[in-house]
């Protein structure tokens, strides 16, 4: 069994919470409080901090804060810099992003944290979402279809370096075997 504690937008899931006494009233802009609360996760052995997101604001902040992160891989690669031990799992959109760009991010946050890395996949039906990508929502088929070739590209870009491909050789020049890519 796994530990997990979804953060949110630093308030916790509770929409009010940011006027609660003694509350952080700026912790959706206050990275160094998202940072204590994975270190407060990681010494109660929480195993897996979450953060839900969707791109999109999905509620009325005029009274209340949004409910995701303001950027879930920015914040998850500040986490990993101030943990150890914890493991950092997001949301990321398949229907609202590009394939490259995510296996990318992941890959260079799995460096930066130690391979503590997890990634839940989702569709998007969001119409906000896509209004801020001048799209349309997908059909339910055409998401879905999109997201099981949006998954095999990164996971095949993931896997298009091999593991000795990185020479790193001052000696010779040579920074990597491009023979191995």
């Amino acid at each position: 069994m796994q530990l997990v504690m979804q953060i949110g937008s630093g308030y916790g899931l509770d929409q009010g919470a940011w006027r609660m006494p003694n509350a952080t009233t700026d912790a959706y802009t206050d990275i160094d409080v998202q940072v204590e609360l994975a270190k407060i996760a990681e010494r109660g052995k929480i195993q897996m901090i979450f953060f839900a997101d969707t791109p999109a604001l999905t509620n009325d902040i005029s009274n209340q804060p949004p409910q995701s992160p303001m950027d879930p891989i920015v914040l998850l690669t500040a986490l990993a810099r101030e943990s150890e031990k914890i493991g950092l799992l997001t949301t990321i959109s398949t229907t609202f992003n590009h394939p490259y760009n995510v296996a990318r991010q992941l890959k260079a946050l799995d460096v930066v944290s130690n391979g503590r890395i997890g990634v839940n996949f989702v569709t998007t039906p969001n119409p906000m979402a896509a209004m801020n990508f001048e799209e349309k929502v997908p059909s339910r088929r055409e998401r879905y279809e999109q997201a099981h070739e949006f998954i095999q590209i990164v996971q095949g870009l993931w896997g298009s370096w091999e593991e000795d491909a990185l020479l790193l050789d001052t000696e010779s020049g040579k920074f990597a075997d491009m023979d191995i890519f």
